[in-house]
């Protein structure tokens, strides 16, 4: 057990016991009362009083003291912490990386597997199955588990309550995936130091016909960076001008292959970069009132963000609903804003799936001060609602909500239909969203221009390095501190405040016969 003090700072308060202590100082004892017949033959004497300071009462000065600390102990808020019993462990696993073996040998790391296995440590590899191996270098023909936290949980499984578990591998963050895992006992991660200094990917897609998209990626243990350049697409076979700090060689397309980017790689080999085809022009139809051609400009300037930055082929056409007639065969989205309800498309047949994007069916009303969670692949933000519709005949899944629950977006999906209806209008009056970076971002992703296709490619050669302990798993120990039950302290304030009662009544009764 221990004593914990709930507010610490409240301990600046003993500077307090100075008081008592300059009192006990300062304070002098009466003389003695003696007759005399006159006083006109007695000399006037100085006053000594600070002459010759020294400590009076000194038993009544202790009792003081221990007032003003105990006072100052209850403004503290102690607490009696019952600590668990320890329990001893046991002899379980040391799991190898095979990467560790493959890797020059760590005199320090090997004397502690050796030590590890002398105490009856079993060891076994970090791979798939956690297999049994006889020393180090059998782990080093394994392929390495590149998820630790899922082979652990399987450990922890398979492994005696009061088994010890050492790890030896890499702490690499592009490896540490989904949720932390809880153990039922202590970990010890070994960090191994992977001696690579660095590592690049790269990946192309072709925009239009006479241009390149290039992202490139390269990390280090202490960083990850990724940069995208618009480069002119060569003609010839050769390097590619106008890249920084990177040398890549052009292959045409031939009879039998794509044209590719050439990368030499760690090994002094060409590794091959297959260039991706340029997305498909997606076909946008905009229809709108008189009321809100306001909201169709920031539509407008949205698809030229995603045009300009995203490097994205769209055709956008704009209608008012006077002169729309029927949905064209070769949409991709359909974008009403008006009072009036979005069309229902004439016929699905052998059409790609349409996306029919609507805002408010009223201009009527309610006030509201409101936020949503915009998130995705490529987009986290939160977004105002300052008005919401009084009305709304739109029938599906609420797709998002408020913070207090109200559902801003309906969401129905059909076989070649999605309808996604938006309970307030795309205009700074009703909502932030299209004066924040999210909008266009949004857009795009509902398009599908930005699938997560980066986040594989960034994970291929991240290098970055996590510390030991987020990479540890949460133990029984940490949980328990994290979320200790009331069963398991003490208030201290009732034993507390009676010590002060009887203190203070011992301290009146010493002062009350001093007095006498």
């Amino acid at each position: 057990m221990m004593i914990q003090f709930l507010a610490p700072f409240a301990f600046l308060a003993l500077a307090s016991l100075a008081i008592p202590i300059a009192l006990h100082f300062l304070n002098r004892k009466e003389g003695k009362r003696i007759l005399v017949g006159s006083l006109k033959l007695i000399e006037a004497a100085d006053s000594k009083r600070f002459k010759s300071l020294k400590l009076n009462e000194t038993l009544l000065l202790c009792l003081r003291i221990a007032l003003l600390c105990l006072f100052v102990a209850l403004l503290a808020q102690p607490v009696l912490r019952l600590l668990a019993p320890s329990t001893p462990t046991m002899p379980g696993w040391v799991l190898i990386d095979p990467r560790f073996a493959s890797q020059p040998a760590d005199p320090r790391a090997s004397a502690q597997i050796d030590s590890l296995v002398e105490t009856g440590f079993e060891m076994r590899a970090l791979t798939a199955d956690l297999p049994q191996i006889s020393d180090v270098q059998a782990a080093a023909s394994l392929s390495p588990g590149r998820q630790p936290w899922s082979l652990l949980n399987e450990a922890d499984q398979l492994l005696p309550e009061r088994a010890a578990l050492h790890i030896f591998a890499p702490t690499l963050l592009s490896e540490l995936h989904a949720k932390r895992p809880a153990f039922s006992r202590i970990v010890n991660w070994h960090p191994v130091q992977i001696k690579e200094s660095g590592r690049r990917s790269v990946a192309a897609q072709a925009i239009g016909v006479d241009s390149l998209l290039v992202t490139i990626i390269e990390s280090t243990p202490q960083r990850t960076n990724a940069r995208q350049q618009l480069i002119a697409r060569p003609h010839q076979a050769g390097p590619v001008a106008g890249l920084k700090n990177t040398t890549l060689l052009y292959q045409p397309a031939t009879d039998s292959s794509q044209a590719a980017l050439l990368q030499t790689d760690a090994s002094g080999q060409l590794e091959k970069i297959a260039i991706e085809a340029a997305p498909p022009t997606r076909n946008v139809l905009l229809v709108c009132d008189s009321t809100r051609s306001a909201d169709a400009h920031y539509f407008d300037a949205a698809f030229g963000a995603i045009a300009q930055y995203g490097h994205a082929s769209i055709e956008l056409k704009q209608q008012t609903t006077d002169a729309f007639t029927s949905t064209p065969p070769n949409l991709d989205m359909l974008i009403w804003l008006s009072a009036r309800p979005a069309p229902e498309p004439a016929s699905t047949g052998s059409r790609k799936t349409l996306i029919i994007l609507s805002d408010a069916e009223s201009d009527k009303f309610i006030n509201i001060n409101a936020q949503i969670d915009f998130s995705g692949n490529h987009f986290n933000q939160t977004v105002q609602l300052f008005r919401l519709s009084a009305e709304s005949s739109s029938k599906g899944e609420p797709l998002r909500q408020t913070f207090d629950g109200d559902s801003i977006f309906i969401e129905n999906r059909q076989h070649q239909l999605h309808r996604l209806h938006f309970r307030s209008r795309f205009h700074p009056a009703w909502s932030s969203l299209v004066l924040q970076p999210v909008f266009p971002k949004w857009i795009s992703h509902l398009l599908d221009f930005s699938p997560d296709t980066d986040r594989p490619l960034v994970n291929a050669v991240d290098l970055r390095v996590a510390n030991v302990q987020q990479a540890l798993p949460r133990t029984q120990r940490d949980m328990l501190k994290a979320d200790a039950s009331p069963s398991q302290t003490r208030d201290l304030h009732t034993p507390l405040w009676l010590a002060l009662a009887a203190l203070f009544f011992v301290e009146r009764l010493l002062s009350e016969r001093r007095a006498a």
